[in-house]
């Protein structure tokens, strides 16, 4: 599965926080937007739901079974779900925005 790595600009989005970010998704549409910051030399595994991922600062690497994404400041993507591999690449922290659509039970 290849996923389009896309750019936020300030001049189409605004400044890349949780506010923006939540109202690209729109008021109809019910997510749950959190940050996350993590420091250089950070690496992890886990399971996750699908969710979009948006780098505010710094850079990082997702890796799943099928596909890899390494992200840098201002970009973002949508992430499969299932088992994965985080690390922060470079010697920067990364902080980190993720939206999660929420969908009724």
């Amino acid at each position: 599965m290849k996923q389009e790595i896309k750019r936020w600009t300030i001049a189409q989005h605004g400044i890349l926080d949780l506010d923006n970010v939540q109202a690209l998704f729109g008021k109809e549409v019910k997510t749950h937007v959190a940050s996350r910051e993590y420091p250089a030399g950070t690496k992890f595994t886990g399971v996750m739901k699908r969710c979009t991922c948006f780098v505010v600062s710094g850079e990082c690497e997702y890796r799943f079974a099928n596909t890899e994404f390494r992200l840098s400041e201002a970009e973002w993507t949508e992430l499969e779900a299932g088992d994965y591999q985080f690390a922060v690449v470079g010697d920067s922290p990364v902080k980190l925005i993720l939206a999660w659509l929420l969908v009724a039970e």
